[in-house]
């Protein structure tokens, strides 16, 4: 198990968390909210704003940090957010952020 802490977007509901250092697509589905920084010691934006001292949650994974590591590097999108909308959904959303 792999201990991380995370950030609960209070417009769409999801919870944001960075898969790695490199990691700077950890975008909530709204938008809102950006994680960036290490999975254990996260910086959180919201609307470009950075909080200076976030609410964060710990979160339980089943995968390391390697896992992480590798599903941010390959594009994977599995890890980096819990949300109840489909998956397709936050895909469209990293791609308006990535393209803009």
């Amino acid at each position: 198990m792999n201990n991380v802490k995370g950030f609960n977007c209070a417009s769409c509901g999801d919870t944001v968390y960075s898969r790695c250092k490199e990691d700077n697509l950890g975008f909530c589905h709204c938008g809102r909210v950006q994680v960036k920084g290490t999975p254990q010691e996260p910086e959180v934006y919201i609307n470009d704003e950075m909080l200076l001292v976030p609410n964060l949650i710990d979160i339980e994974l089943p995968v390391d940090n390697d896992i992480l590591y590798w599903d941010w590097n390959l594009m994977r999108n599995d890890y980096g957010y819990i949300s109840e909308l489909p998956k397709e959904n936050f895909e469209n959303k990293i791609h308006e952020y990535s393209t803009s």
